[in-house]
């Protein structure tokens, strides 16, 4: 086992240093940004790291004319367009100003790397070094879930500073982890058997962090991933019911209770008042919504004092919308909520695009890609179901996806015209 894995890592460090500097700034930042060695070795948290390594890739990018805008990155700048105006017609400008940009960003990272990964070479090795990062936190999250016997916490699990630091965004991320990974791994004919343990160790960590959400939308992920690739086919049915009944069996028993007790306890009927507060509000204001970031605070203001008295503070303290539907309708109106949808469903667009591209390759090698999109976009029903109970219209999900599926997109093209020249 490990002399395989010896030849694998000097295999993929060899093609690794074969790449530009561009590539490097990628690699770095996801390192920079899941990794965070920055925090495990404070005495190098003297630099932004990350927003080096964007600028330096951009500026690669353009100085050798491989900048990437697509009409993805045109999606999400009209998304920007639109929380613009929503803070400044907001209820709240104060609070909307404050994060006006956080949209901005990311569509800056999105371009920086479009225009630094442009073939599949990069790609493979991009997805590699971003699941590798994530597998320090899978792994983390299954040793923590093995420690406690394997039992019930209702804090869940903690994960690194940052966007994944709450246990429901941490878990919701590795439900997306476990299904890109596995459709990776699973359909790569190079792969061993222990990388397996990237989608198990994630698997671990969603039972370990104890999100309804997230578990539900994993189950729902891996029962669709088997009946789809499948075409009701028995034996994927099969695999995906045993999966699916697998991972409720090891769900602790107190885990068991809160999903059989849901819609009647304190934080479901607390995020059913979140939910029919924020629907009021889209009556209220239509079009740009109560202000970009503002739900908080206007839910604090005019629906709080309502509250009824036996929910006790639960429902009563300035809290997000917890489903990203209903906080992006809420905070940037239906106009806002009709981009957001646009920008979702385009990343399907965009994985269909690159299975088509497959086909027209029509060569065993490439097989490995139309799996790879396929499981984006898994995951990204699997992000959907989650997000129906967490407010992270602003966190890196919908981002990364469509940076993604993006970026395998136009590197398959890329071969597709390399091999028609040939």
């Amino acid at each position: 086992m490990f002399k395989t894995l010896r030849s694998d890592f000097v295999t993929f460090y060899k093609e690794c240093r074969a790449q530009d500097f561009g590539f490097y700034c990628v690699a770095a930042y996801l390192v920079f940004s899941y990794v965070r060695p920055q925090e495990i070795f404070p005495s190098i948290n003297i630099l932004p790291w990350t927003q080096l390594c964007i600028v330096g890739g951009l500026l690669f990018a353009i100085i050798k004319g491989t900048s990437k805008i697509g009409f993805a990155h045109v999606l999400v700048f009209i998304y920007f367009l639109v929380c613009l105006a929503s803070a400044y017609s907001s209820s709240y400008p104060e609070i909307s100003l404050l994060g006006w940009d956080m949209v901005l960003i990311w569509l800056v990272e999105m371009i920086f790397i479009a225009s630094c990964v442009n073939n599949l070479t990069k790609f493979r090795l991009m997805l590699i070094i971003f699941f590798l990062a994530l597998f320090k936190i899978s792994f983390f999250g299954a040793r923590e879930w093995v420690k406690r016997g394997f039992g019930f916490r209702d804090y869940g699990i903690a994960g690194p500073s940052g966007f994944f630091q709450n246990s429901g965004e941490l878990s919701l991320l590795m439900a997306m982890l476990a299904v890109m990974s596995f459709a990776f791994i699973c359909e790569n004919k190079d792969s061993r058997k222990i990388y397996y343990w990237l989608p198990i160790t994630a698997l671990m960590t969603v039972i370990a962090a104890s999100s309804r959400g997230s578990q539900l939308a994993l189950a729902v992920g891996a029962v669709l991933y088997f009946l789809i690739k499948g075409r009701l086919n028995l034996k994927y049915i099969f695999y995906g019911v045993l999966i699916a009944w697998l991972g409720y069996w090891a769900l602790p028993e107190e885990q068991k209770e809160r999903f059989s007790s849901s819609g009647e306890d304190n934080t479901s009927r607390a995020r059913l008042m979140y939910w029919k507060s924020g629907i009021e509000m889209v009556k209220e204001h239509p079009y740009l919504g109560v202000g970009f970031r503002a739900f908080p605070e206007y839910f604090q203001d005019h629906f709080a004092p309502y509250v009824p008295e036996d929910m006790g503070r639960v429902a009563r303290k300035r809290e997000v919308a917890h489903n990203t539907l209903i906080e992006v309708s809420s905070e940037n109106g239906l106009i806002g909520l009709a981009v957001y949808l646009w920008m979702y469903l385009y990343i399907f667009t965009l994985n269909r695009v690159s299975q088509n591209i497959v086909e027209k390759l029509a060569r065993p090698e490439y097989e490995v890609w139309r799996h790879t999109a396929f499981g984006f976009s898994m995951a990204n029903i699997v992000f959907f179901i989650g997000a129906f109970f967490m407010s992270v219209s602003l966190y890196p999900y919908i981002y990364f996806m469509l940076a993604f599926s993006f970026a395998l997109k136009t590197s398959l093209q890329k071969e597709l015209a390399s091999l028609g020249r040939r």
